[in-house]
């Protein structure tokens, strides 16, 4: 997690803060914010900005809120990201296509 002062409040779902601009494009995109005891899903992290999938009603300039990074659900993030490679859960080499019906 990282804990986060948040600059501003641009709109009712988009948080701006200068230390997200520290992390790379997407770092929090599929992960979630936490503020006053409350958890909101980041739908897209860009730059120094992050939108929210709900707002945090209550939120202003000033505040804290913890960013927990997203997702992607591929095994390179999950070993280059967190480190983490054996929990990783996923199928990534199952076809999309079922090679018994469709052929190869």
């Amino acid at each position: 997690k990282q804990t986060i002062v948040v600059d501003s409040v641009t709109n009712i779902c988009r948080i701006e803060a200068a230390a997200l601009g520290g992390f790379p494009d997407h770092y929090f995109t599929r992960g979630f914010v936490e503020f006053g005891g409350d958890v909101r899903w980041v739908m897209r992290h860009i730059g120094t900005m992050i939108d929210l999938q709900m707002p945090f009603y209550d939120l202003e300039a000033g505040d804290s809120i913890d960013c927990y990074p997203g997702c992607d659900r591929n095994p390179e993030t999950c070993l280059n990201k967190y480190n983490n490679l054996s929990n990783y859960l996923g199928c990534p080499y199952v076809p999309r296509k079922n090679p018994v019906l469709f052929g190869l």
